[in-house]
């Protein structure tokens, strides 16, 4: 399992990502409510009425804007934590060993990945199976084979299609719909996104509709520091995202239709659609799941980037197909970990020798 150091560092790198995702949730409604009064007279939900003791429907009020947020959002990681937590219990009872607290950053990369207004009985369900496969589908090192919270959520897709897709799920009022930065763009490339009102800098910092966690590629990047700060990862594997991201944008503007939005999109776009730097620097590389030698970084990055992106353009069937190649990155980084570098057996295979510099088969 990964260290105490690099699971509290995971954790404090969500805290940002988590914070703007509440602002922006409230922030959202609180436009509509402004916009719309008779949206607003027709509200019932209990979170609705909470909300309404506490705040006014003023999106230029910070308070107003988190605590209409908080309502929604902490009952959602409450009831994760719960969840995840009480599978841990039982696993740590059976296997006779201490609970280990990564379930609780496990319960919050679940939350950020769905949208604000999903049930709270929906959020338990996914969880549970996300938690369930992490528990019971291991590698040989003891980590899941696949990631938790990227397993729930593709469940989710799978079992409540229209609570988590579609145009009326990303802000939890009644009667209103919104579309995503990303499907603005598979509407009608970047021309249907600025004529929206929407720049570069406004996907960036979080002004668009999404998943909580994907809004703001800036809270994203700010946790990203933390977490090279503490060695979660290093220079290495951000410098081969990136490297990987913009090599394959290119070649797929070469061999891919070039009439296709996603493909047409220029990789620092690519970046400002926070999905993809969720997905890499998050769910990717999280020490929850990831394990391989630390020489390979730069190509485990560059990996990611690419089969990410290629599920973005070639899976037009879910909002973001990224999630599939992050469990597919799951069972890749168990490969590397167990067959290219064995810290048990303390020796590279031929393989990890050439991929990793090393000129000898031998340690």
């Amino acid at each position: 399992m990964q260290s105490i150091p690099k699971r509290r560092a995971l954790l404090f790198a969500l805290l940002p990502a988590l914070l703007v995702g509440t602002l922006h949730g409230g922030w959202q409604m609180n436009l509509w409510f402004n916009e719309r009064p008779d949206v607003f007279a027709v509200q019932n939900s209990w979170q609705f009425l909470i909300a309404g003791e506490w705040v006014q429907a003023d999106p230029a009020s910070l308070r107003d804007n988190f605590v209409r947020g908080a309502v929604y959002m902490v009952p959602m990681v409450l009831i994760a934590c719960i969840v995840a937590g009480m599978v841990e219990l039982f696993q740590a009872t059976r296997q006779q060993r201490a609970i280990d607290a990564g379930f609780v950053t496990t319960a919050l990369l679940y939350v950020l990945l769905l949208p604000l207004s999903l049930p709270l009985e929906w959020v338990a369900v996914g969880m549970l199976v996300g938690a369930m496969a992490g528990a019971f589908l291991t590698q040989s090192s003891g980590r899941p084979m696949l990631h938790p919270a990227a397993v729930g959520a593709v469940f989710l897709l799978f079992a409540a299609p229209d609570r988590v897709t579609g145009d009326t799920v990303w802000t939890p009022v009644d009667g209103v719909s919104g579309t995503t930065a990303l499907g603005l763009v598979r509407q009608g490339g970047l021309d249907t996104l600025t004529a929206a009102g929407f720049s570069w800098w406004d996907c960036f910092v979080g002004k668009t509709q999404g998943a909580m966690g994907d809004v703001s590629s800036l809270a994203l990047l700010g946790g990203v520091l933390i977490l090279l700060a503490a060695r979660v990862f290093s220079w290495r594997y951000v410098v081969g995202s990136v490297l990987g991201l913009v090599l394959i944008s290119l070649v797929l503007k070469v061999f891919a239709n070039a009439n296709d939005p996603l493909v047409a999109l220029p990789w620092y776009w690519q970046i400002a659609l926070g999905g993809w730097t969720f997905a890499v620097f998050y769910l990717v590389a999280d020490p929850l799941v990831v394990q391989f030698p630390a020489r390979l970084e730069w190509f485990y990055g560059g990996l990611a980037s690419m089969l990410l992106l290629l599920g973005r353009v070639f899976n037009p069937a879910y909002p973001d197909g990224a999630l599939f190649a992050v469990l597919l990155l799951g069972l890749i980084s168990g490969l590397l970990g167990s067959v290219v570098y064995s810290p048990a057996a303390g020796a590279r295979t031929c393989v990890g020798s050439f991929l990793s510099g090393s000129r000898s088969c031998r340690s």
